[in-house]
């Protein structure tokens, strides 16, 4: 007479399934692609370069980040170069205030010695 459905049950069961896989999946795939010190250096300079281009009271962006180049130098010390595109006019003050996120990549990675080329566009 009265029957019992279970399609509430299953969807939950089905829930509880998918985040289990959902979670182990994140977990293994976190370990294989791990965020390498080129990519983080790409964002420690962005980073810095937000924080002084918002204490500027003219308009400047970023245009563009170039993929960092990393080499060992002639001492045998990991090297990287980074060139920024910022859209504004020339601004020495702002470009040395930029260049100081060397000594933050220099010392939040691998690289010894960091060089940050800021072009203005």
């Amino acid at each position: 007479m009265f029957r019992q459905q279970n399609k509430g049950q299953a969807s939950v069961e089905f829930l509880i399934i998918m985040s289990i896989i959902f979670i182990m999946a994140t977990l293994v795939l976190g370990k294989f692609f791990n965020v390498s010190d080129t990519t983080f250096s790409m964002i420690l300079l962005k980073n810095h370069t937000l924080k002084e281009l918002q204490k500027q009271n003219d308009f400047y962006f970023i245009e563009k980040i170039d993929d960092p180049e990393f080499f060992q130098n002639s001492e045998g010390k990991n090297s990287v170069n980074i060139k920024i595109t910022i859209n504004g006019f020339q601004n020495g003050e702002l470009e040395t205030e930029i260049k100081k996120a060397e000594n933050t990549i220099t010392e939040k990675t691998k690289f010894e010695e960091a060089n940050v080329q800021v072009i203005f566009v």
